[in-house]
C-alpha cells in the first residue's frame, strides 16, 4: 500500500514546517522565485544545478 502526502508548496513558503531533510531541499527549491535566492540555493546544494539548467531550457 502507498501513501501520498499533498503540499500545497504556498503554504509550505510561508510557514516552513520540517518534514524531512530531502523534502525540505526539494519543497524550497520549487517555492524560490528570486535569482538571488535560488544563486545562493544552489550555492549550497550543487546537486541541484542541473536540474536547474533542464527547467531553465524548459522555459
Amino acid at each position: 500500500m502507498r501513501y501520498y502526502a499533498y503540499i500545497c508548496l504556498d503554504v509550505f513558503k510561508e510557514e516552513k514546517p520540517r518534514i524531512g531533510e530531502k523534502i525540505d531541499t526539494w519543497l524550497e527549491f520549487l517555492t524560490i522565485q528570486d535569482t538571488d535566492k535560488m544563486e545562493t540555493f544552489l550555492k549550497k546544494n550543487k546537486s541541484f544545478q542541473n536540474v536547474y539548467e533542464r527547467v531553465i531550457l524548459i522555459l
